[in-house]
Protein backbone atom coordinates (compact mmCIF):
# COMPACT_ATOMS: atom_id res chain seq x y z
CA UNK A 1 0.00 0.00 0.00
CA UNK A 2 1.28 3.40 -0.94
CA UNK A 3 1.42 5.89 1.76
CA UNK A 4 0.49 8.45 -0.87
CA UNK A 5 -2.69 10.02 -0.23
CA UNK A 6 -3.00 10.52 -3.67
CA UNK A 7 -2.39 6.73 -4.15
CA UNK A 8 -4.69 5.79 -1.01
CA UNK A 9 -6.20 3.24 -2.68
CA UNK A 10 -3.17 1.52 -4.82
CA UNK A 11 -2.20 -1.81 -3.21
CA UNK A 12 0.47 -4.25 -5.36
CA UNK A 13 2.71 -6.85 -4.52
CA UNK A 14 5.91 -6.01 -2.96
CA UNK A 15 7.88 -6.98 -6.24
CA UNK A 16 5.84 -3.97 -8.28
CA UNK A 17 6.33 -1.28 -5.63
CA UNK A 18 9.41 -0.37 -6.16
CA UNK A 19 8.46 0.12 -10.10
CA UNK A 20 5.45 2.03 -8.81
CA UNK A 21 7.81 4.54 -6.32
CA UNK A 22 10.19 5.38 -9.50
CA UNK A 23 7.04 5.77 -12.27
CA UNK A 24 4.59 8.08 -9.59
CA UNK A 25 6.96 9.31 -7.51
CA UNK A 26 10.47 9.63 -8.94
CA UNK A 27 11.18 13.20 -7.73
CA UNK A 28 10.36 12.60 -4.12
CA UNK A 29 13.20 9.68 -4.57
CA UNK A 30 15.67 11.84 -6.00
CA UNK A 31 15.07 14.52 -3.46
CA UNK A 32 15.27 12.37 -0.49
CA UNK A 33 17.53 9.48 -1.35
CA UNK A 34 20.37 10.45 0.83
CA UNK A 35 18.44 10.16 3.40
CA UNK A 36 18.58 6.18 3.46
CA UNK A 37 22.20 6.67 4.63
CA UNK A 38 21.63 9.24 7.21
CA UNK A 39 23.21 8.06 10.73
CA UNK A 40 20.14 8.12 13.14
CA UNK A 41 22.22 11.34 15.24
CA UNK A 42 21.52 13.66 12.30
CA UNK A 43 18.05 12.98 11.07
CA UNK A 44 16.12 16.01 11.74
CA UNK A 45 12.70 15.21 13.34
CA UNK A 46 9.68 17.28 11.80
CA UNK A 47 6.35 18.73 12.71
CA UNK A 48 3.49 19.60 10.93
CA UNK A 49 1.35 21.84 11.99
CA UNK A 50 -2.10 21.95 10.41
CA UNK A 51 -3.59 25.68 10.32
CA UNK A 52 -6.51 26.98 9.06
CA UNK A 53 -4.63 28.06 5.80
CA UNK A 54 -2.09 25.72 4.77
CA UNK A 55 -0.06 22.84 6.69
CA UNK A 56 3.47 24.06 7.81
CA UNK A 57 6.85 22.07 8.53
CA UNK A 58 9.03 22.70 11.68
CA UNK A 59 12.02 21.07 11.40
CA UNK A 60 13.93 21.00 14.93
CA UNK A 61 17.41 20.53 15.33
CA UNK A 62 18.42 16.63 15.82
CA UNK A 63 17.77 14.46 18.44
CA UNK A 64 17.75 11.18 19.52
CA UNK A 65 16.43 9.36 22.36
CA UNK A 66 17.00 6.02 23.76
CA UNK A 67 12.98 5.71 23.32
CA UNK A 68 12.78 5.87 19.57
CA UNK A 69 11.56 2.70 18.54
CA UNK A 70 11.78 3.42 15.08
CA UNK A 71 13.37 5.52 12.32
CA UNK A 72 11.94 6.89 9.05
CA UNK A 73 14.19 9.10 7.04
CA UNK A 74 10.86 10.02 5.12
CA UNK A 75 8.23 11.11 7.02
CA UNK A 76 8.09 11.74 10.70
CA UNK A 77 5.51 14.37 12.96
CA UNK A 78 5.36 14.52 16.24
CA UNK A 79 1.45 13.57 17.47
CA UNK A 80 -0.76 15.39 20.28
CA UNK A 81 0.97 13.29 22.97
CA UNK A 82 4.10 14.80 21.94
CA UNK A 83 5.36 11.23 21.08
CA UNK A 84 7.46 10.65 17.34
CA UNK A 85 5.09 9.47 14.85
CA UNK A 86 6.01 7.68 11.43
CA UNK A 87 3.82 6.30 8.46
CA UNK A 88 4.03 2.43 9.23
CA UNK A 89 3.71 -0.08 6.20
CA UNK A 90 0.18 -0.16 6.41
CA UNK A 91 -0.09 3.96 5.71
CA UNK A 92 -1.49 4.85 8.84
CA UNK A 93 1.02 6.21 12.24
CA UNK A 94 2.52 4.77 14.72
CA UNK A 95 3.90 6.25 17.41
CA UNK A 96 4.90 3.22 19.80
CA UNK A 97 3.81 4.47 22.71
CA UNK A 98 0.69 2.23 24.45
CA UNK A 99 -2.79 2.47 23.06
CA UNK A 100 -5.23 4.48 24.74
CA UNK A 101 -8.20 3.06 23.57
CA UNK A 102 -9.90 -0.46 23.81
CA UNK A 103 -7.42 -3.11 23.45
CA UNK A 104 -8.64 -5.66 20.91
CA UNK A 105 -7.05 -9.48 20.76
CA UNK A 106 -4.97 -8.47 17.78
CA UNK A 107 -1.98 -6.26 18.70
CA UNK A 108 0.03 -6.36 22.02
CA UNK A 109 -1.39 -2.94 22.99
CA UNK A 110 1.21 -0.90 21.89
CA UNK A 111 1.02 1.92 18.69
CA UNK A 112 2.90 0.12 16.06
CA UNK A 113 5.42 -0.03 15.12
CA UNK A 114 4.60 -0.39 11.52
CA UNK A 115 1.20 -2.35 11.57
CA UNK A 116 -1.87 -3.33 13.65
CA UNK A 117 -4.02 -0.55 16.35
CA UNK A 118 -2.88 2.62 16.43
CA UNK A 119 -3.04 5.34 19.15
CA UNK A 120 -5.41 8.25 19.17
CA UNK A 121 -3.31 11.03 18.58
CA UNK A 122 -2.03 8.75 15.63
CA UNK A 123 -5.41 8.04 14.54
CA UNK A 124 -5.55 12.21 14.44
CA UNK A 125 -2.47 12.16 12.18
CA UNK A 126 -4.06 9.56 9.86
CA UNK A 127 -7.27 11.76 9.47
CA UNK A 128 -5.13 15.44 9.20
CA UNK A 129 -2.57 13.08 6.46
CA UNK A 130 -5.60 12.61 4.79
CA UNK A 131 -7.46 15.46 5.16
CA UNK A 132 -10.29 14.67 6.43
CA UNK A 133 -12.66 16.72 8.62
Amino acid sequence: TCPDPECQNFKCAKKFFLEHLTNKHEQLLLDNYEKLWQKAETIERMTIVQSNEKSQIHVEAPALSNNDVFDDRLERTQNKFGRYARLGSTGKFYCGGELDGCLCSCCNGRCGPSNGCNCSGCMLLDGQKRQLP
